[in-house]
């Protein structure tokens, strides 16, 4: 990719085996050391995980995002899945984060975060 193409990446999405992250609308990925600034978790999804790094909301990855868990959030033996859901949807409002869905059968968890 050209510099100025990757200046803005339109939708750029990047995942493994445990989650995904979708980042809504144009990024800037130039001079972003990706390994070092996203980091993929079976339980947890940190994008900036040193502080030093983040910019400011709305440059770089500091986006808008859509993250998915593949599976690694089931609910605890003998808890139904839409108790557990509900614990998840209110975990995300009180981050200011957009419950999409959470599937029952395959325990895949997507959500829409403001910015990180």
């Amino acid at each position: 990719m050209t510099y100025a193409e990757l200046e803005a990446v339109d939708n750029f999405k990047i995942w493994n085996q445990h989650g995904s992250i979708e980042f809504i609308g144009k990024v800037d990925l130039t001079y972003c050391n990706l390994p070092k600034i996203i980091d993929i978790l079976p339980k947890n999804i940190d994008v900036y995980p040193d502080e030093t790094d983040k910019p400011p909301r709305g440059k770089k990855l500091n986006v808008p995002a859509i993250l998915c868990f593949f599976g690694g959030v089931k609910p605890k033996p003998g808890e139904l899945p839409q108790k557990k859901e509900a614990k998840l949807r209110k975990r995300l409002d009180k981050k200011g984060a957009e419950h999409i869905s959470y599937d029952y059968s395959s325990f895949k968890w997507t959500f829409k975060v403001p910015g990180f």
